[in-house]
């Protein structure tokens, strides 16, 4: 989260004092009363740095309507929770300095309010905004005030004083932890990364970096600026999904956002194109893993285009979603785990991260076999549906063939005048089980099933080879994700 504090700690609150009431619940693993040195300087200097150290948090302080207007500025106006002190006057503002058409010299004195009412006409939702201040008649004022223009009193204000900190802490707790705000910012830190790191390749690495275009007929080598922007246009257009703080109201903007995401698939295959390869990895875990996303990736594009998604889609789907797009469209060191993946990563169990990776597979083999189980009994009842053969396009991993022709086979339904009855009932099945099947792809492709001679009629033995998967973003993502990879039942099998 991206944190707004236009405070002028000009009341008798030691400004320590102040932040250490405020941030205590956000800042949980450090003691703020221990820590932050006295003074104001300190305290503006100190504070966002032990957010940057110890939280997924970021904190922009300013002392000042002049702090405010340039920062604002600079930041565009990018914040997802503002904390505003009514009054600045410890900090005045030059008279040849003020907004046009002021010259009051009691502006500093009501300089939230301007702040406040600049804020809400640029759209910045007003549940996210408090107005804190030590004089309780600054409120009353300010209620007499937006009455006279008309403006709505602002839902949240508190008082600085030990009855009104813990509400405050408890407002700032609640956005915190609000997942729109969190997959918000993840993804806008996400793209705005992303951008610089493409920016920053050298015209003579792009063809390797940009794996994307491995996977199309595009010749990056041709002319590696245009494709340089196009992948700047790409990251822009998923950040202009979430600058705009209405996006949230809207009931199917998941689904518009998953669509805009992998809509460039289009003109992917969804594995290497012909004639062109991967770069090197160092380990065929690396290697799976950027095929496999590949695959997901062109599925993700068919499948919400063909009604195929889950429509019950939570902020963590869209985060797991958003990850593997980026990985998938630039290569980048797999070891490190990026700022904005750990945010996101906040919308999982917040305990998986802080699982050892030597426990990660365990029980593993079963609930895939489980799984494979599962899917293949799907893909052989729809089968027995069709009269044509829907021939299988790769043969390298048996589970992604079947979770593909799952969705071909449902087309096929839907275009077979006699099996119109049938089409909707599969429909719906493959949309309950999506999701699922897209974190299943995940894990099935790390470590492809192998499946022996058959034993008796038809039935093979199935197995897997499980090897530690060693410590990266791939065991970062595979702790977030196990949890929803699996049913519960084959989850309790772990314990056993």
């Amino acid at each position: 989260m991206k944190m707004l504090w236009v405070e002028d700690f000009g009341g008798r609150l030691a400004p320590s004092k102040i932040a250490a009431e405020l941030f205590q619940d956000v800042l949980k693993p450090i003691n703020l009363i221990k820590v932050l040195k006295p003074g104001k300087a300190n305290v503006v200097r100190q504070l966002p740095e032990l957010f940057e150290q110890h939280s997924v948090h970021r904190i922009f302080i300013c002392k000042s309507f002049l702090d405010w207007k340039k920062v604002y500025e600079d930041q565009d106006g990018d914040f997802d929770v503002a904390l505003i002190d009514i009054s600045l006057e410890a900090s005045r503002t030059p008279i040849d300095l003020m907004p046009d058409g002021i010259e009051s010299r009691e502006f500093d004195k009501r300089a939230g309010f301007y702040i406040y009412h600049k804020l809400i006409k640029q759209g910045f939702p007003e549940n996210n905004i408090a107005f804190f201040t030590g004089q309780a008649q600054s409120l009353e004022d300010f209620s007499t005030y937006c009455g006279e223009i008309f403006l709505d009193l602002p839902k949240y204000c508190f008082e600085k004083d030990s009855v009104q900190f813990p509400k405050l802490r408890q407002w700032l707790t609640e956005r915190v932890n609000r997942e729109d705000l969190i997959l918000r910012r993840g993804i806008i830190e996400g793209c705005r990364f992303m951008k610089a790191k493409v920016q920053a390749i050298d015209q003579a690495q792009l063809e390797s970096r940009l794996i994307f275009y491995k996977t199309t007929g595009k010749d990056v080598n041709g002319d590696p600026e245009t494709f340089r922007r196009e992948t700047i246009d790409y990251l822009s257009r998923l950040e202009r999904f979430f600058t705009s703080y209405r996006t949230s109201d809207l009931d199917y903007w998941p689904w518009l956002f998953l669509r805009e995401l992998a809509a460039k698939w289009e003109g992917s295959s969804g594995y290497v194109y012909r004639g062109k390869q991967f770069p090197r990895f160092e380990t065929k875990f690396e290697e799976r893993f950027y095929t496999t996303s590949q695959f997901q990736m062109k599925l993700l594009r068919n499948w919400t285009e063909h009604n195929l998604l889950s429509p019950e889609l939570a902020a963590k789907d869209l985060a797991y979603f958003f990850m593997l797009a980026l990985r998938s469209w630039v290569g980048e060191d797999l070891k490190e785990v990026f700022f904005y993946e750990r945010m996101l990563a906040t919308l999982f169990d917040r305990t998986a991260v802080a699982t050892p990776a030597t426990r990660v597979k365990l029980g593993l083999d079963y609930q895939l076999e489980k799984s494979y189980s599962r899917l293949n009994a799907l893909y052989l009842e729809m089968k027995k549906q069709v009269p044509e053969t829907v021939g299988t396009r790769r043969h390298d991993n048996h589970f992604l063939e079947e979770f593909r022709a799952v969705g071909d086979l449902v087309d096929v339904i839907r275009r077979d005048e006699g099996l119109r009855s049938a089409y909707e009932f599969y429909r719906q099945r493959v949309q309950e089980q999506s999701l699922r099947l897209y974190y299943q792809s995940f894990w099935h492709g790390l470590f492809p099933l192998y499946l022996g001679k058959p034993l008796y009629a038809n039935l093979q033995t199935v197995g897997f080879n499980l090897e530690p998967l060693p410590e990266s973003f791939l065991s970062f993502l595979a702790r977030l994700i196990r949890a929803e990879c699996f049913l519960e039942d084959d989850l309790k099998a772990n314990v056993a």
